[in-house]
């Protein structure tokens, strides 16, 4: 049984065939990846579908034409697959800066519960290392500020309580004494 993220019930299976095209595979791109960015591009070329009757078993690899749609890969999948959290945001970075990906929405921890990052893989690896490419940068989380609202009204609080108290005498003045 699938969930709307795509898991099952036991994880993120995926019995699908990886294809890696020559020209990636020999690429000074995909030689310059860490290990474990060339094991999210793994993943990545996992997810891709074919359309029907594509025919991909009867023809040659490199024919392969598939659906260049939306990826979503969540870190509790990446964490499934034994890549911790700051690993797997360094692989996307990496990805993206190499030109294997691009991010088509950036999702976040604190908007809409559900709203994962999706990627495409893309091309433009092909231009790494040569004048033509542009360096894509991956875009950091999109901040709504609703955190510094947030934290002024409790730094706000807690001037206004520091004024309310009233620190306790420790010495009586001579004045208090004589009365």
């Amino acid at each position: 049984m699938q969930t709307h993220d795509g898991s099952t019930k036991k994880g993120w299976p995926l019995n699908r065939l990886v294809v890696i095209q020559p020209d990636m595979f020999q690429s000074r791109a995909f030689r310059d990846l860490s290990k474990t960015a060339l094991h999210v591009l793994m993943r990545f070329l996992q997810k891709q579908t074919w359309p029907e009757g594509n025919g991909r078993k009867k023809k040659k690899l490199k024919n392969v034409v598939y659906r260049n749609e939306d990826l979503v890969f969540i870190g509790r999948e990446a964490k499934w697959l034994g890549i911790k959290d700051s690993s797997f945001r360094r692989a996307i970075k990496e990805l993206v800066e190499h030109g294997f990906i691009t991010i088509v929405h950036q999702g976040g921890a604190y908007g809409p519960q559900n709203d994962y990052s999706r990627y495409r893989l893309v091309d433009t690896w092909k231009l790494w290392n040569t004048t033509s490419f542009t360096h894509p940068k991956k875009q950091p989380c999109a901040y709504t500020g609703s955190f510094d609202k947030h934290n002024q009204e409790r730094k706000k609080a807690k001037k206004y309580q520091s004024k309310m108290t009233v620190e306790p005498q420790s010495k009586m003045t001579a004045e208090s004494r004589d009365t």
